[in-house]
């Protein structure tokens, strides 16, 4: 294998260099741009890494040797795939029968003896006409086989797209500080994670032109779109239609104090004739229970959650379970939400995480137990600080839906159903 590196200003130039000196056989290895404080000092802005096999590196040497300066420039000016014909069909004479082959004129294909370039020829710098000139003799040179490689015009093509893609990817570079880099300045600013920047930047350069990503509405606009439709968000199984007439088992999971407790009540406080089962909870029922009549068991086992669960749901009466994963054992919780879906029929799962809780936290909490939640609730919504960090994670579990928002304290007017708008209004402080 033959390595050599090209140079050029352009993409174009270097390519022309690589079919000159390798052939159109070469495989392009590498390419660098030069950018940044390299560019600066470095005027040869493409450097190109180029190998070719020994074999037709050697094949293509041999023609070489027989073509005149003149003639070689212009006969690696055509295209590729001709080019490599040309050179797969050359045949170097063999001992004994140089004399007699030029005698008859240029010999098989007319590569091996030099040929006086006329006026006329000039005019036709195609390979098929380079060589069928006359010679000083007034001879007449054998004419050159017809292009038969339908992949000619496929390389050429792809040689055009690939030097219109480079300038275009220039042209943006030039033009990002207008659009692109304010928009990652801005995202930067209200905590957007690194991978979403990345993402959403990508996706901008496929779909918008070049002239909408110098605009900073239009990207804007864009983006703001993109991200609404990042955050999912779902209707709880209670309130959905299908299950307006049966009992619903709502299990609200959570490993510290996020304020669960309070949206289990408020939760059921909207659900007149629901129950709240809590596990190790306290004995004596709050002010908002007895206002709102809500009924209230504790439970000091999974065994014991199941019984009263199971006498509410043969009275037709939903149940919402506040169960608090003290032992911090994701197989504990797992061991529960499996139980509770082989023993009912209409069981949701929704993991309860704090605005006022750091990402990390929240992050960790949701990944250990994701594998079996079916939704989100995000509480202290009143409270939050960093709107970027609710983002981050409505990105990172998609699969996960926000079913619902905690805004504060009062029972049961302090929560709503959850929408993406919201979290966008807070993110850019939008009314």
């Amino acid at each position: 294998m033959y390595v050599k590196k090209f140079q050029s200003e352009t993409l174009d130039g270097a390519l022309k260099e690589i079919k000159k000196e390798l052939g159109p056989d070469a495989i392009i290895l590498k390419t660098i741009t030069n950018k940044g404080i390299k560019g600066v000092f470095n005027k040869k802005k493409i450097e190109i890494t180029a190998a070719i096999s020994e074999k037709n590196y050697l094949k293509k040497a041999k023609v070489d040797a027989v073509l005149p300066e003149e003639q070689k420039n212009l006969f690696y000016t055509d295209q590729a795939g001709h080019i490599s014909q040309m050179i797969d069909q050359y045949e170097e004479p063999k001992k004994g029968e140089v004399a007699k082959d030029m005698a008859k004129g240029y010999g098989k294909f007319g590569i091996n003896k030099a040929v006086n370039i006329t006026k006329n020829s000039a005019k036709n710098s195609g390979l098929d006409n380079f060589l069928n000139v006359a010679t000083e003799e007034g001879e007449k040179t054998a004419t050159l086989p017809p292009r038969t490689d339908p992949s000619d015009d496929r390389l050429l093509a792809l040689e055009k797209r690939v030097s219109e893609l480079s300038e275009r990817i220039d042209h943006l570079k030039k033009d990002q500080a207008r659009g692109i880099i304010e928009l990652k300045t801005t995202l930067r600013g209200v905590d957007i994670s690194e991978k979403y920047i990345k993402e959403i930047t990508r996706k901008a350069m496929v779909e918008l032109s070049p002239q909408d990503i110098t605009e900073e509405e239009t990207i804007y606009e864009f983006t703001l779109r993109e991200m609404l439709s990042t955050i999912k968000v779902g209707m709880p199984l209670f309130s959905r239609m299908d299950t307006a007439h049966t009992p619903v088992v709502t299990l609200l999971l959570s490993r510290s104090s996020c304020g669960q407790s309070g949206t289990t009540k408020k939760l059921a406080a909207l659900n007149k004739g629901s129950i709240i089962v809590e596990k190790e909870g306290e004995k004596k029922h709050s002010l908002a229970q007895k206002i709102y009549n809500i009924e209230s068991f504790n439970a000091s086992s999974f065994s014991e959650i199941v019984t009263k669960t199971r006498e509410a749901t043969e009275k037709n009466k939903s149940v919402f379970i506040d169960y608090k994963d003290n032992n911090k054992e994701i197989n504990d919780a797992k061991k529960v939400v499996d139980g509770l879906r082989r023993s009912f029929d209409h069981v949701e799962v929704l993991g309860c995480i704090s605005s006022i809780h750091t990402e990390a936290y929240n992050r960790k909490i949701l990944s250990e137990y994701s594998s079996f939640l079916d939704g989100i609730i995000v509480t202290y919504l009143d409270l939050c600080l960093n709107y970027g960090a609710l983002f981050n994670i409505a990105h990172c579990f998609q699969q996960s839906p926000i079913k619902f928002f905690g805004t504060g304290d009062i029972i049961p007017d302090d929560i709503e159903s959850a929408t993406g708008e919201r979290i966008m209004a807070g993110l850019f402080q939008l009314d």
